[in-house]
């Protein structure tokens, strides 16, 4: 029974409670023309069918006579059997009838917790293995391959649109997929929301079957059939891989409603701090082209896109924001990569199960449903938006195979699981100059300076395809991009000998065709077992020939369709004129280093090329001319031979540039360029090159050669100009072809050829400047003397080549005489004794040199006068003669700071030091000096001398002895050479004083060392002494008893003498008082005792 209510039927059939705890049915109310309709969450617990229906019309107050319809979001009417399956949180409309519009868009509330794949599966691949490769086209082509499913059943055209939404003025970065096909219910799009929700498991009464609501597709050519979206896994990972946010819009045929999803990292996280359910969400029914649920500014773009909606019966679109901003960058900048990845992905779905050949006009002749993927890149203006459909990238690799393939082997495996693979190997042969084996676009921009790189070159290591393998495999017709089979037993390079060159072997790409009986990865990177069961022994291959198997040796076919591709494809060079097997060093292979057999020429094409010919190159980095020095080829040869391929070593012209052989492949040979046309370019080449170097002065100072100029005078600065043969300024080296520029340079060196040898002063390295040129400052450090040469070097970096040089020898004398250091001066000086001052000028630089003329010295000394006779100059000596110091000095060795100046030069002046000592013998001096001088008879004459200087000063000198004669008596001599000075003493005078006068007589003084100091005289008057000289006795009786010297007194014996006294006089008759001393001395003695 339906729940088409007018009234309250009774109902036969009833609902009872199955005894689980129900949390409520959510009834929205869609009856009326309003936008805020009322929801009611209603319980179920221990209500049958009609129970419920008399609690929504309670609920929402509905007239018994009035009619509603209860259905799901999908139109689907309540009936007894729906109402039975209901699960907790279940959204039901409440409309007036089933087809009516919904007055505004209404929220459905579900649940998408993971499906236990999650955990049984998680270890089945790497989550986007990148493979050295940016995975971004890989998840791009998930989204793809949901929508080619989506399209399947398309009867016209199947389009995918990829929208990227990079205009800023439309909102935040976004990428959208919409395809025309067949659209979600809101039922299909909660399975959809469940994560690895496989087909094989999804809860869709109308699509279960025997095999759990999955059928496998019919066989078709290529296994093209659309069923590649499978695990419920890609698209959830590929969304959240490219941005944070997903919002899923679609529309079934079968509903007139659209359906809309939500999913975001934001309301996760959101749900997980406030401890909601994580795994439940709500989708959004509504009707077509309504977009006032949207209102923030940064999705604006979504008004257009669900303005789109108008008039479409089925559609999805997924909308991804918040795209990590790397991938904003790849996918704007990488747009012809990653397009040419996807091109290549789906090819055989979008040009059909031949392929696209580009020598013909191909289509789609195999009557599949037209595909059109179209990718379109908005940006922000001015840039205009780039529209770009994959059926018209040409440069995919399935399209440069097939175009490039001269003919194609077709086979079928058949394993022991019934698994079926198609396959099919093309042949690309070699055709005079070059390998026709496509290479990656890609691997062709990062080798183009590996031109040279011998493993590329025919003939050398059949490395045509390289290590590459051979066939690239297909799952469903899509690529598996991380799997790749290298070959079979029957196709592989044989390691022996075989009846074709074995660089055949790699010539040929191949391709597989599986269906899904192949397990792939769930993100079909990769197959889990592919290659482990063709490889099996109990897999049978089979050629097929216009469809139909054949029974041979899939073997021997083989063999014999490749020396046929061999025979009638390939186009060969022939080597002429062998010369013998080397070794070559230059090879980084070791075992590629030997055999080399070498050949004087070659015939290629209809050409013969030789030894010493001129040839020019083509593909190289950069375009050259040489001459030919021999032809190599790997490989025991023994005389003329076929190849296809090998090299040949060139001398590169011309030499005054290289000076250098290059090895490079025969194909790089331009065979298009005449002998006339090479000889002239080499001239040309010979004509740019630098010729000569002119030097200018700009400040208008020149050095010509051989000049001589004073240490210190600045050279420079310079200027230099580099002309080739036509007389041309250049800063660079030519260039030939597309050839790297070589900027050329000045160096300067300065060397000084000295004494010890050659040194270099200075080196510099000068770039050409716009405005200046080659300019080198003044150089102001010239300052050693003798020769130097100035060089001026034409260079380039990392060259020996002889370039262009100037050469300028001149001389460095000495400067003019700006200072003087004082030459050796005794430091012990004497007082008037001339001495020599040497004094050796020098210029500002330390160098001697010559004195200025009219010199004129002079002295300042503290205490001293100083004096010289004259100056003599030899060379760079200037020497002040017979210098005379005079002072009053000392013996404790006074130091004088003796200061010479020589006025004019810049530092004129020099301070040292001399120890002045009193001066040679000059006079005698004799004291006391009065004259006469009195001396007492008896008594020594006693005298001070000293011997002076010319100055005054006490001198000391070697044998100084003052020699003293007194007339009647011996010399009296004193030594005065250690201190210039004594005490001199005569013996004692003995003159015989008459009457007690005085006498006169003469002291004469001299030095017998000295002749030439004066003799001194000194008048003595001897005076009569004061000594006791006489004692006379007297008797106070007898007045006339007087007894004076040596006179006796004869005395009667026993007579009394007494009363007697004496008086003592000197030698001038004076009397002596009578002292204590004088009366010790006296003693009275009788004649006894005498």
């Amino acid at each position: 029974m339906m729940a088409v209510i007018s009234g309250i039927p009774r109902l036969s059939a009833s609902f009872q409670d199955d005894g689980k705890d129900r949390k409520g049915i959510r009834v929205c109310d869609c009856r009326f023309d309003h936008r805020d309709s009322s929801e009611k969450v209603l319980k179920t617990s221990g209500l049958a069918f009609n129970d419920f229906l008399r609690v929504v019309r309670k609920e929402f107050a509905i007239p018994s006579v009035e009619k509603f319809v209860l259905t799901t979001t999908d139109r689907t009417v309540l009936d007894v059997g729906g109402f039975g399956e209901l699960q907790d949180g279940t959204t039901l409309l409440l409309l007036q009838k089933v087809d009516q519009v919904l007055p505004g868009a209404r929220e459905e509330h579900i649940m998408f917790l993971p499906h236990y794949d999650t955990l049984v599966r998680s270890g089945m691949y790497e989550y986007y293995a990148s493979e050295g490769k940016n995975p971004l086209p890989y998840t791009i082509a998930e989204l793809i391959d949901n929508a080619l499913s989506a399209t399947a059943r398309n009867i016209g055209v199947r389009t995918i649109e990829i929208r990227m939404m990079f205009d800023e003025t439309l909102g935040k970065p976004a990428v959208i997929v919409l395809d025309n096909g067949c659209g979600m219910t809101s039922k299909q799009l909660n399975n959809w929301a469940v994560y690895r929700l496989s087909k094989f498991s999804r809860e869709n009464a109308k699509c279960k079957s025997e095999q759990e609501g999955y059928v496998r597709p019919d066989p078709v050519p290529r296994s093209l059939n659309s069923d590649i979206s499978y695990f419920g896994v890609g698209g959830k990972q590929a969304v959240f891989y490219i941005g944070d946010s997903v919002r899923m819009i679609t529309k079934a045929a079968s509903s007139p409603d659209v359906h809309e999803l939500v999913i975001s990292k934001e309301e996760f996280e959101r749900k997980e701090r406030i401890n909601e359910d994580i795994y439940s969400g709500i989708i959004r029914n509504r009707k077509s082209g309504d977009f006032s649920h949207i209102n923030q500014e940064d999705v604006q773009f979504l008004r257009d896109l669900i303005a789109e909606e108008a008039g479409k019966e089925s559609f999805t679109a997924v909308v991804i924001t918040g795209v990590v901003p790397l991938h904003v960058t790849y996918l704007k900048q990488d747009f012809h990569m990653w397009t040419r990845q996807l091109a290549h992905t789906y090819h055989y779905y979008i040009h059909g199960v031949n392929g696209r050949d580009l020598r013909i006009n191909s289509t789609n002749s195999d009557g599949l449903p037209k595909i059109d993927i179209q990718i379109l890149l908005r940006e922000k203006p001015p840039k205009c938006p780039c529209v770009l459909n994959l059926r018209n990238v040409n440069n995919d690799m399935q399209t440069l195979y097939i175009s490039a393939a001269a003919d194609t082997f077709e086979f079928r495996a058949f394993t022991a699981q019934d698994g079926t693979v198609e396959g099919i190997l093309r042949y690309h042969p070699f055709l005079y100059d070059k390998e026709t084996y496509p290479e990656d676009p890609d691997a062709v921009q990062e080798s183009l300076v590996d031109d040279d790189d011998y493993n590329n070159e025919a003939g050398v290591l059949y490395q045509t395809r390289g290590s590459k393998s051979i066939f690239e495999c297909f799952w469903n017709g899509r690529l598996i991009p991380y799997t790749a089979v290298s070959a079979f037993d029957w196709c592989a390079r044989p390691s022996k000998a075989a009846k074709v060159p074995l660089e055949c072997y790699s010539r040929f790409s191949g391709v597989l065709f599986t269906d899904d009986k192949f397990q792939v990865s769930t993100n079909k990177l990769t197959f889990m077992d592919l290659d482990l069961q063709l490889n099996r022994k109990d897999t049978i291959f089979t050629r097929i020939v216009n469809g139909q198997k054949q029974r041979s040796n899939i073997q021997r076919d083989f063999t014999q369709w490749l020396n046929t591709c061999h025979e009638k494809c390939d186009k060969q060079v022939k080597f002429l004129g062998f010369n013998g097997t080397i070794m070559r060093t230059d090879v980084p292979a070791k075992k590629m280093q030997h055999p080399w057999a070498t050949f004087s020429s070659i015939e290629w094409d209809g050409k013969i090329y030789k030894k010493g010919q001129h040839v020019k190159s083509w593909k190289t980095q950069p375009i050259f001319c040489g001459t030919v020095l021999k032809f190599l080829l790997y490989g025991d040869h023994d005389g003329d031979v076929f190849a296809t391929g090998g090299q040949v070593e060139v001398a590169l012209e011309p030499k005054a540039l290289y000076n250098q052989t290059k090895i490079i492949a025969i194909t790089k040979i331009d065979k298009t360029a005449t002998v006339d046309a090479i000889e002239k370019s080499i001239e040309n080449d010979l004509a740019k090159l630098p010729e000569k170097l002119t030097v200018g002065w700009p400040e208008g100072n020149p050095w010509p050669m051989n000049a001589a100029r004073p240490a210190g005078t600045l050279l420079g600065p310079l200027q230099v100009e580099i002309l080739n043969k036509k007389g041309e300024s250049i800063s660079r080296m030519p260039s030939v072809g597309q050839g790297t520029v070589k900027k050329l340079m000045i160096e300067l060196k300065i060397v000084w050829h000295g004494p010890e040898g050659d040194e270099e002063i200075t080196s510099h390295i000068a770039q050409h400047s716009p405005k200046w040129g080659f300019w080198f400052k003044s150089i102001d450090h010239l300052t050693n003397l003798g020769m130097y040469t100035l060089w001026l070097n034409t260079v380039i970096n990392e060259s020996d080549k002889q370039l262009p040089n100037f050469r300028l020898k001149f001389k460095i004398t000495e400067g003019n005489a700006e200072r003087f250091i004082v030459g050796e001066v005794s430091s012990a000086l004497l007082v008037g004794v001339p001495f020599d001052i040497p004094l050796e000028l020098m210029d500002a630089h330390g160098h001697r040199a010559l004195p200025p003329p009219d010199l004129k010295p002079v002295f300042e000394c503290s205490g001293l006068d100083l004096s010289y006779e004259g100056v003599d100059c030899r060379g760079t000596i200037f020497t002040i003669r017979s210098v005379k110091a005079k002072g009053k000095v000392q013996y404790q060795c006074k130091p004088y700071d003796l200061k010479v100046i020589l006025p004019g030069l810049k530092q004129d002046s020099q301070t040292f030091r001399i120890t002045l000592l009193p001066g040679i013998p000059h006079s005698l001096h004799v004291m006391p000096e009065a004259t006469p001088i009195t001396v007492e008879n008896g008594t020594p004459a006693r005298f001070n001398v000293e011997i002076h200087d010319e100055v005054g000063n006490i001198t000391a000198h070697p044998k100084l002895i003052v020699r003293c004669q007194v007339q009647g008596l011996p010399p009296a001599v004193i030594d005065c050479s250690s201190t210039g000075a004594g005490h001199l003493e005569t013996k004692p005078i003995n003159l015989k004083i008459i009457k007690g006068e005085s006498y006169k007589v003469r002291a004469t003084f001299d030095m017998p060392s000295q002749k030439a100091v004066a003799v001194i005289v000194r008048e003595l008057r001897v005076v009569p002494s004061t000594k006791v000289f006489r004692l006379e006795v007297y008797c106070r009786d007898d007045e006339n008893l007087v007894l004076r010297n040596k006179e006796k007194i004869e005395w009667e014996a026993g007579g009394l003498l007494e009363n007697l006294y004496f008086k003592l006089y000197d030698e001038g008759n004076r009397e002596i008082h009578l002292t204590a001393e004088i009366a010790s001395m006296i003693q009275v003695l009788t004649g006894q005792q005498m």
